[in-house]
């Protein structure tokens, strides 16, 4: 994410970003960071999906197939492949401030 046009008073102090399989939040050096809850607004409905996080080494982020799975299994799709492959916007919470951004839907099954 570039913010060449921001100066330091505007830049946020992270961002969403989808990192292979999942939404992270990210620090302005590209690191994942952690974080207390995330949601997906899908089709326009805030879902907490705080329960689909992962941490795994230094990557701390929202499993893209899990949030798949949370839609099925609360009849918001007909199967968790009907969110594959769409871009769908993520708002993470860190420190009781709210971080959005849009990520490609893609996992390995």
């Amino acid at each position: 994410m570039a913010f060449e046009n921001d100066n330091a008073a505007s830049m946020p102090e992270y961002y969403v970003e989808d990192i292979g399989g999942g939404a992270a939040l990210l620090d302005l050096e590209g690191n994942s960071v952690k974080f207390e809850e995330a949601y997906i607004i899908y089709e326009g409905e805030r879902i907490d999906v705080t329960d689909c996080v992962f941490s795994y080494e230094e990557l701390f982020g929202v499993s893209f197939r899990n949030v798949a799975i949370k839609l099925e299994e609360n009849n918001k799709i007909e199967e968790h492949h009907d969110i594959a492959r769409t871009t769908q916007t993520f708002e993470i919470v860190k420190d009781g401030k709210s971080y959005f951004g849009e990520a490609y839907m893609t996992w390995l099954e």
